[in-house]
C-alpha cells in the first residue's frame, strides 16, 4: 500500500472521529441549554466536557489540514513573483509551518508531562488533563510530519525549465 493511500485512509478515519466529537459537542450543548433553561437541571460539567471536545476537534483537524494543504493562506505575493521564486516562497512557508507545528507539539508534550506529574484533572469529569495535552502534542507532531512528508518529494524535483540543454 502506497504512502499516499495510507495517509488518505488515516485522514478519513480522523475526519470521522472529529465529526463524531463535533456532533457530541453539539449534543452536549443542546442538552445543557435545554436542561438549564427548561428544566433547571444543567449537565454536570457540561462546560468542561465541551472544552475537551473542542480540543479534540481542533487537534484532529490539524493533521487533516496539513495532509491536504487545506490551511488558509494569503497569497498576495504569489502572482507578483516569478514562478521559481514563488515555488521557493511556497517551500519556505511549508518549512515554517512544519517548524511551528513541531514547536506546538513539543510544548504540548511538555505541558502533558507537567500535568501528569501533578495529577491534574479536568474539573468534575475526573479525566487527567495530561491526556488532552498529550493528544494535542501527538496530533501537532503528526501534522508537522505530514507537512514535511508532503514537502520532501518536491525538494528532490527539478524545477520546470531547469533541464539540461
Amino acid at each position: 500500500m502506497s504512502a499516499d493511500r495510507v495517509v488518505h485512509k488515516a485522514a478519513k478515519y480522523l475526519a470521522w472521529i472529529a465529526g463524531a466529537a463535533l456532533l457530541a459537542m453539539v449534543l452536549v450543548t443542546v442538552i445543557d441549554v435545554i436542561g438549564r433553561y427548561a428544566l433547571g437541571m444543567p449537565v454536570t460539567s457540561g462546560h468542561a466536557l465541551v472544552q475537551a471536545l473542542v480540543l479534540i476537534v481542533v487537534f484532529l483537524g490539524l493533521p487533516l489540514l496539513s495532509s491536504n494543504r487545506a490551511y488558509m493562506q494569503v497569497e498576495l505575493l504569489k502572482t507578483a513573483l516569478p514562478p521559481p521564486l514563488a515555488r521557493f516562497r511556497e517551500r519556505l512557508v511549508e518549512i515554517a509551518a512544519a517548524l511551528c507545528l513541531t514547536a506546538f507539539g513539543l510544548q504540548f508534550m511538555w505541558q502533558g508531562r507537567y500535568y501528569a506529574d501533578r495529577g491534574e484533572l479536568i474539573e468534575m469529569l475526573a479525566l487527567p488533563l495530561a491526556w488532552f495535552a498529550y493528544l494535542g502534542g501527538v496530533l501537532s507532531l503528526l501534522a508537522a510530519l505530514l507537512t514535511v512528508a508532503r514537502l520532501l518529494p518536491r525538494l528532490g524535483e527539478r524545477d520546470a525549465g531547469e533541464g539540461e540543454p
